[in-house]
């Protein structure tokens, strides 16, 4: 009878001890020392594969000295969208939502230090590029979350990595590649061309003569790439002037424009403010630069562009940019012409525009990290990972009113039209999960 009590006693004892081992593994595993990676199989692995498939799986290794990894956590991640067909291996493979999934592993899970597992999966349609991997993966462990930078994805060095289905000619647009082709085109030695950076080793200095109108030119002239090169000097005698700004009334067209260089002095001339802003981005392309200085090479230009319409569109609803960035985008654009900006502020994945009297807008909707369908936030897609932080994600913040304003000013001081959109009624779970939250 005692020998029996002790048996039990010393079952129930090991029994708790296992449970209670498990238990504290799995709550305290340091996710850190797990391995994770990521790759596409193969696509059209069946040459009589209808319709196109890609089979891509998941590899994890423990690379702790004593800690095994058990079921209790939840891996999560975006990934180019694909409906989930089949999954070979001990855990469940989910699409949520968008570009959002969950990887769940089955109860019977088990990783000891040492081990891997490898998960297989298939998913419609193909995927032929690293950038279709999963982006901002992170774990749910019990009240952890637990960002996972290790996760990597594989080389695509096999044909059916890269080619979409049978016969697929399109080549991967790699680096090598690229060369490659540039390569065909051949280069032809130009002993005219003249070196157009500036690199001279004291600042160059410009007289300007313009009329009252053309101010925001000069003045965009003066803060210009050429800023710390060359100081422009305004002055109001146009006989004395290196460079002089003036309409042409004669010109046809309401961006035309005449860059006409001569001994060294630039007249510039333009049916409109706008055709002589145009006018100055080829100007700042002809500075020369030696270490005295810049300098004018003698040129006549005359031009107008060819589309009344010269966009860009630029998405901040499913990743943000700050102001800073769109102030750059814009030099850029004018530099090359570009007329307009088409700003998209709102769709599924975020709000990003301050509208006074719905703060819930961007409170809300300008926000995206991990919780449940309850959470008065989005969740993550596009890689935004598990936090709301501006400073490290792009799925997280809004322009105010006044940055938005201040957005609008720097684009028409630089000839630039901005058409925001706010897209309505589609696209518009942002907008929709901010009212719902308003209303609780």
């Amino acid at each position: 009878m005692k020998l029996q009590v002790a048996l039990w006693s010393s079952i129930v004892y090991s029994l708790f001890f296992i449970i209670s081992c498990g238990s504290q593994t799995d709550s305290t595993f340091d996710f850190s020392a797990l391995g994770v990676s990521w790759e596409v199989v193969g696509n059209h692995e069946h040459e009589d594969e209808l319709p196109a498939q890609c089979h891509a799986a998941f590899y994890f290794t423990n690379h702790d000295t004593k800690a095994t990894l058990f079921a209790d956590w939840e891996l999560y991640f975006s990934q180019s969208p694909r409906l989930v067909k089949k999954i070979d291996g001990p855990a469940t493979v989910e699409h949520i939502s968008g570009d959002f999934y969950r990887f769940s592993p089955n109860e019977d899970w088990t990783l000891p230090p040492g081990d891997s597992i490898r998960v297989d999966y298939y998913v419609g349609a193909w995927l032929i590029k690293e950038t279709a991997g999963p982006r901002g993966a992170y774990v749910i462990s019990g009240d952890r979350t637990v960002p996972l930078p290790q996760l990597t994805i594989r080389p695509f060095v096999r044909e059916k990595q890269t080619k979409r289905y049978k016969g697929d000619r399109k080549k991967m647009p790699t680096a090598s590649n690229l060369y490659f082709e540039q390569q065909q085109l051949g280069v032809r030695p130009d002993p005219n061309l003249w070196n157009s950076v500036p690199k001279a080793s004291k600042q160059a200095r410009f007289r300007v003569y313009f009329p009252p109108e053309f101010e925001n030119e000069f003045n965009y002239l003066q803060k210009s790439i050429l800023k710390g090169f060359a100081k422009f000097e305004r002055i109001s005698n146009a006989d004395s002037a290196d460079i002089i700004l003036g309409l042409g009334a004669k010109f046809d067209h309401s961006e035309r424009y005449r860059l006409s260089i001569q001994g060294g002095k630039a007249d510039v001339k333009g049916r409109t403010e706008k055709a002589v802003f145009y006018a100055l981005q080829d100007l700042i392309r002809q500075f020369q630069w030696a270490n005295e200085g810049g300098f004018l090479k003698d040129t006549l230009i005359e031009d107008y562009p060819r589309f009344s319409y010269r966009g860009i569109h630029l998405d901040v609803a499913r990743n943000f940019q700050s102001i800073g960035t769109v102030k750059a985008l814009l030099d850029l654009l004018a530099f090359y012409k570009i007329n307009i900006l088409h700003l998209h502020l709102t769709d599924d994945e975020g709000w990003r525009l301050e509208i006074p009297g719905h703060p819930e807008l961007t409170e809300v909707g300008a926000f995206r990290k991990h919780g449940s369908k309850e959470s008065p936030h989005l969740h993550p897609s596009y890689g935004s990972g598990p936090f709301a932080d501006e400073k490290t994600s792009y799925g997280s913040g809004y322009y105010t009113k006044e940055q938005f304003k201040e957005i609008l000013s720097y684009a028409k001081d630089r000839h630039i039209k901005v058409i925001p959109e706010i897209n309505f009624p589609g696209h518009a779970r942002a907008a929709i999960k901010a009212m719902n939250a308003y209303r609780k």
